[in-house]
């Protein structure tokens, strides 16, 4: 396990959004802190129009709102151009940072080059059937993440306590 001597320096971020043909869209950011056991959430808004994506990138925006993690591709709170500056804000250079998921790892990395250790949780257990057993209320604050299992924050939650405990016991 790639932990620090106390959990200031341990969280997990998750994040939902669109695949498109150029890049990984981050709409949902949401981060795990395992000393204080809470979650910070922010919203970006897209860059481009709507109306500027292709056709196969609008069905995937579709999709997503639809079926998936049903944010909608203009909502937002914060600009897109933030995403690095807020993520900087809650790491430095000591931070170990945790996600799920290889393709997640790939996306931190190139957000945050060199600037922080990045970890798969899956390497260490942590699988969605394992996971049902933290599945609880994690007051997200969207409304239209109701019933939604594709929730930032209720991902940051589930798999930060996940990881919290794993520190614990190590």
């Amino acid at each position: 396990m790639h932990k620090q001597m106390d959990n200031m320096n341990n969280i997990l971020i998750d994040f939902q959004g669109y695949s498109l043909s150029q890049k990984f869209l981050i709409k949902e950011l949401s981060i795990y802190f395992t000393h204080t056991d809470s979650v910070s959430t922010y919203f970006f808004k897209s860059e481009a129009p709507f109306q500027s994506l292709s056709l196969k990138e609008k069905k995937v925006v579709w999709y997503c709102e639809k079926y998936y993690h049903k944010i909608r591709y203009n909502f937002g709170e914060a600009s897109q151009s933030t995403l690095c500056d807020v993520l900087k804000t809650c790491i430095d250079v000591n931070t170990v940072v945790y996600t799920k998921g290889a393709s997640k790892v790939k996306i931190l990395s190139e957000l945050l080059p060199g600037f922080a250790k990045i970890f798969n949780i899956e390497e260490y257990g942590c699988t969605k059937l394992k996971l049902k057993i933290y599945n609880e209320e994690t007051n997200c604050r969207a409304s239209f993440h109701k019933n939604c299992l594709h929730c930032s924050h209720q991902n940051a939650m589930i798999f930060g306590r996940f990881l919290k405990e794993l520190l614990e016991n190590e």
